[in-house]
């Protein structure tokens, strides 16, 4: 076996059994980062599916010959049974190596130092692979690094044996503070029949709702090591703002056979959507291995609606700190409906949609940390 084929079988290999080169192509590559062994198993492991799925492609293809075989050299049965257990045995081997893989690739992700930074690194994304079920020997984050999820990461569950910072290092846990797209307006009304008149236009959608931070889970910490100061910043996102209103609806003409009737009036403009709420803050959630809170960490809500600041922290000293999400605006009124027309003069068009309020600010999320 290779060195590769040693590790994606999950165990160390017989040193005595392998040549020098591969002893230290197996150790160069035992020690590259911890995502790029797991990229490559991963890889392995489409490899090994892809493997399954031809041997038993390749043992269904060959029963009829199997069977044929059977009938027409009933003296040398010994020969049949041997290539249909070769291809058995096949899949067999294949399986095997398909399930080792995925039991491997399913056991928590094991760290000794996180992030596996390249040297100038100052900012870090964390894939969604490595956001769940990861155990994390020394989570440091140096001094100017900023350490962040990647998009589409909405929780963050590790454990972390000891926390180290440098200085103004900051966890970046905030909502993507882009707002989100306004709704479409209401379809409009048909013109109104003649004789009556327009109705109002239906209220605008209201605005969606702004995304909350990031939440995280720390379990197990032993101790927290400050060389620096630490920003977790828990920001929510902002709300999207309300939709335009409906048009109000065109005016009726006059109606036939009715002298001295004016065409009807517009219906007014629909009301303007309300503003979406913002998102609140992120959830934190770290609890220690002993003691009750020990370092007193605490949660602070910033003044205002996000983005926030970076506080002014002291040194040797943790600042989870945010704010919720902005309110969306409130939609704009929708246009009046035009009045109707006739050979007489046309209804009188109505009177503009009323904005919509706007969207209120993100919450606070509850934070706690418990021994």
């Amino acid at each position: 076996m290779t060195y590769r084929e040693y590790y994606d079988a999950g165990y160390e290999p017989d040193f005595d059994q392998l040549p020098a080169k591969d002893i230290h192509e197996y150790d160069k590559f035992k020690r590259s980062p911890v995502k790029l062994r797991r990229t490559h198993l991963l890889s392995q492991l489409e490899h090994a599916r892809a493997r399954v799925a031809e041997a038993q492609e390749i043992i269904e293809i060959n029963k009829r010959d199997v069977d044929e075989l059977r009938r027409i050299n009933d003296d040398d049965q010994f020969l049949v049974s041997s290539w249909s257990v070769a291809f058995e045995y096949r899949l067999r081997l294949r399986i095997a190596e398909r399930d080792n893989l995925e039991k491997f690739l399913s056991s928590p992700w094991t760290f000794s130092v996180f992030p596996e930074l390249t040297p100038k690194q100052l900012v870090y994304d964390i894939s969604y692979d490595e956001s769940q079920h990861v155990s994390i020997d020394l989570l440091y984050i140096p001094t100017g690094v900023t350490l962040r999820p990647a998009p589409g990461v909405l929780s963050i569950d590790w454990d972390v044996r000891v926390l180290k910072f440098g200085r103004n290092a900051t966890f970046d846990l905030s909502a993507p503070q882009t707002k989100p797209p306004a709704p479409p307006q209401p379809v409009d009304y048909n013109q109104a029949l003649d004789g009556h008149p327009g109705v109002a236009g239906d209220a605008g959608t209201k605005g969606a709702s702004g995304a909350p931070g990031v939440s995280l889970t720390l379990r197990g910490i032993e101790r927290i090591e400050f060389d620096g100061s630490l920003w977790v910043r828990t920001d929510g996102g902002p709300g999207g703002d309300g939709g335009l209103g409906g048009s109000g609806q065109h005016g009726g003409g006059r109606k036939p056979y009715f002298w001295g009737r004016r065409a009807r009036p517009g219906g007014p403009g629909g009301i303007g959507g309300q503003g979406g709420p913002g998102g609140a803050t992120s959830s934190i959630r770290w609890s220690f291995k002993e003691g009750d809170n020990p370092y007193a960490l605490r949660s602070v809500l910033s003044e205002g609606c996000a983005p926030s600041s970076r506080p002014e922290i002291n040194e040797s000293s943790i600042a989870i700190y945010g704010a919720g999400g902005c309110g969306g605006q409130g939609g704009p009124g929708g246009p009046p409906g035009i009045g109707g027309r006739a050979d007489l003069p046309a209804g009188s068009s109505g009177d503009p949609g009323s904005p919509g309020e706007a969207g209120h600010e993100g919450k606070s999320d509850f934070s706690r940390y418990v021994g």
